[in-house]
């Protein structure tokens, strides 16, 4: 069959700048999308990969060339529409940049191992490996990596001696590096260059556009051989076979003088409206570059156009400010002016919840109850190695499978993708320098990353979450606001450590003033009719209220009440809602408002039309969990204990605790929070205590016995905190 390729809408390779897009020139709304996706597996494609290998480079492409057509796969008919997500496999992801993005396809690159060794006097070391018996007859290249400078660099490319599969061992000496321990890394390298991916065949909407992203693999940015990388539309004749294509894309990647990133490219497909596509994403080595091919990674591609019979659904951003208790804001009984901005916001333009609960005591389990609307015993994501299972959904998989562009923007550590938080996200970045002790803080920039994600998908259903632990340990406030509240509070005797509360307090007044600058541009991109803004807490914190400080133990309402406001999309501003809520019930919430289905796996309750409508709601009671596994942290300083996971039940004003000490005895408390917010008197421990208390109670021992005796809920998936991630944890354990 004779090819011929044309050029559609495009910008011949200029200089490349991550994160930019050729964007154009109105911004039409866009309501539906269609996620490109391979008609077949990489492998399968050796027909195209061999064609392609024996043409000229672009740019002078032969006419005569023959590419074999690609056989339109079978329609899937999926009765369920959550089956395919319970069922397959996570879609692969690439990080590059501390960006990672859900991809078209797997890097070629295989991890081996990562491993620590000993490097000796002369920079003499030794690493070794083990290389799958399906790769033994392959004799593939292997790189050796050393984690140096906080960065992966490459030391060697080998080729392993022998047959057969097994282990792998080399000597190296790398005369650079002082003696001391090192982390090394093995991987298998791919073909890397003169590869392609085709996608399944589908129709081209009127005023459709094309947006994909591409990079190189995140230890691929140093002393590689550049590489071009182009996209072609095949046009399918009548009878199902390729036929004329058209180059839409075309850019040129010098590892050597960009700085590592991803690419945006955004395309008007107006040309090729009502046609049956497939498209070809190509990746070329320069010939004669006599250099180490890099390996391409494209995240999953979209076309997104306007469907006229459908509105265009609403838009929802999420700040969840870390270890923000309610007790500290002014709007929520603070007597000092910690948040007169969001006070003002939200009390005059939005909704504010008096009492809303988190389901953990921690980070990680809480934050993870936000996105799967489950409970921490049932999600189990309660360690730094326990990831998420395939039989929870997450809101943001559920909101990417209903045409939304999907983004987050967090300061990793206890929130590591690798955990199952980026699940559903198109993009979910990392801060890679993510510091605690860092006195400037991360949440103007995570927010300028997170207006910059907006403004590329304007006029595009978004779903955008941002996370920021600018609040809470180790109580380091913004030079700016190191002299605020100085009252006379820090000089009464008191059970409460007032010097970390007032830098605590002045941290929340940074981020105030943070919101202050970010909100104006938000709604210069966001329409605050079409877009439900939410702020809320992973959890709170504990100043020794309760005996011990910070976090991850107690279930107080210094830990669990956190605040919850809203703003936009029509709701009813100025109101206060009293009854108790849940995060799990915030995932079912937002897609009821976005006129979605709510995957069976979530078992919170949406409360969107009460909030539309200005009616009341009721939410079953709701349970919290402390599940962090660390030493608990008295007032004057550990107790060396460690303490099985603890629960609390509450029913409106109404609350019971129950735990085990370290050495088994179980512990039980109950408060009336009407009559006693600061949980001083327990009412367990009076002669006769209130009715409520015994069906409480009965029903919490129910639910922790469950949890104590049994492996109940799905199971945890193993995984290892990456060398990146593992120094975040350390630096927020420090």
């Amino acid at each position: 069959m004779s090819v011929r390729t044309g050029l559609l809408a495009i910008a011949i390779a200029g200089t490349l700048v991550p994160g930019a897009p050729a964007v154009a020139d109105q911004a039409p709304q866009f309501n539906s999308r269609i996620v490109v996706r391979l008609a077949v597996s990489p492998g399968q494609a050796a027909a195209e990969e061999a064609a392609l290998s024996e043409a000229e480079p672009l740019g002078a492409i032969d006419e005569g060339a023959v590419v074999e057509p690609i056989a339109e796969p079978e329609p899937i008919t999926e009765p369920d529409p959550w089956a395919g997500l319970m069922t397959s496999p996570a879609p692969p992801r690439a990080t590059i940049g501390g960006e990672s993005r859900t991809l078209l396809a797997a890097s070629e690159r295989r991890l081996l191992t990562v491993r620590p060794t000993q490097v000796a006097t002369g920079g003499r070391l030794f690493v070794y490996g083990k290389l799958p018996a399906e790769l033994a007859d392959q004799h593939p290249p292997i790189e050796v990596m050393l984690r140096r400078d906080s960065g992966w660099q490459r030391e060697r490319v080998v080729r392993p001696a022998g047959e057969g599969a097994g282990p792998l061992g080399f000597t190296l000496v790398v005369v650079d590096i002082e003696p001391g321990p090192v982390l090394a890394a093995m991987s298998v390298r791919g073909k890397g260059a003169n590869g392609a991916l085709i996608s399944a065949p589908f129709e081209v909407p009127a005023g459709a556009r094309l947006r994909l992203g591409f990079g190189l693999d995140e230890w691929d940015w140093n002393g590689l051989a550049p590489v071009t990388v182009s996209v072609v539309a095949s046009v399918m004749a009548p009878d199902g076979s390729g036929g004329e294509e058209w180059e839409v894309m075309r850019r040129r990647l010098d590892p050597a003088g960009l700085k590592p990133g991803w690419f945006d490219e955004d395309i008007d497909l107006a040309s090729l409206a009502g046609d049956r596509i497939s498209l070809s994403f190509r990746t070329r080595v320069d010939p004669g570059a006599g250099l180490l091919a890099p390996q391409v990674v494209w995240s999953r591609p979209s076309v997104v156009y306007l469907d006229r019979d459908r509105s265009l659904p609403p838009s929802f951003a999420v700040v969840w400010a870390d270890s923000l208790r309610a007790r500290s804001l002014s709007c929520c009984g603070s007597e000092r002016a910690t948040s007169p901005y969001m006070d003002g916001l939200f009390g005059s333009q939005g909704l504010v919840f008096d009492h809303a609960i988190a389901q953990a005591a921690d980070t990680r389990a809480s934050t993870m109850s936000l996105f799967v609307s489950m409970y921490p015993s049932a999600h189990r994501v309660v360690s730094e190695s326990a990831a998420l299972s395939r039989e929870a959904i997450t809101l943001a998989e559920a909101m990417s499978s209903a045409g939304y562009a999907t983004a987050a923007f967090v300061e990793g550590g206890e929130l590591a993708a690798e955990l199952g938080f980026g699940r559903g996200f198109d993009v979910y970045y990392e801060e890679p320098e993510s510091d605690p002790w860092h006195t400037e803080g991360h949440s103007t920039a995570l927010f300028g990353r997170m207006l910059e994600w907006l403004e590329r998908h304007q006029g595009q259903p978004r779903f955008a979450f941002v996370h920021s632990y600018d609040i809470g340990w180790p109580y380091l406030p913004h030079p700016d606001h190191q002299k605020l509240f100085d009252d006379d509070r820090l000089d009464r005797p008191s059970s409460v450590d007032q010097g970390a509360l007032v830098r605590y307090e002045r941290e929340i007044r940074g981020f105030d003033d943070s919101m202050r600058e970010f909100l104006p541009r938000f709604d210069a991109i966001a329409d605050p009719t079409r877009t439900l803004l939410m702020l809320s807490s992973a959890h709170g914190e504990e100043f020794g209220e309760h005996g011990v400080l910070r976090h991850g133990s107690h279930l107080y309402e210094e830990i669990v009440h956190v605040p919850l406001m809203l703003r936009g999309l029509g709701l009813r501003p100025g109101s206060h809602y009293r009854g108790t809520i849940g995060h799990i019930d915030l995932a079912p919430t937002i897609l009821g408002l976005a006129g979605l289905k709510v995957p069976p796996s979530m078992t919170g309750t949406a409360i969107g039309k009460a909030l539309t409508s200005g009616l009341p709601f009721t939410v079953p009671e709701r349970l919290s969990e402390a599940h962090a596994g660390r030493r608990l942290r008295a007032a004057g300083g550990s107790d060396g204990s460690w303490t099985p996971p603890w629960f609390t039940l509450l029913r409106d004003d109404h609350k019971v605790i129950l735990g085990r000490t370290s050495k088994g005895r179980v512990v039980a408390e109950a408060y009336d929070l009407l009559v006693d917010p600061e949980e001083s008197s327990d009412l367990l421990a009076s002669p006769s205590p209130p009715g409520w208390t015994t069906a409480m109670l009965e029903r919490l021992e129910s639910h922790a016995s469950a949890v104590w005796k049994s492996d109940a809920g799905p199971k945890i998936a193993k995984v290892r905190p990456s060398s990146a991630n593992r120094s975040k944890l350390d630096a927020l354990e420090r």
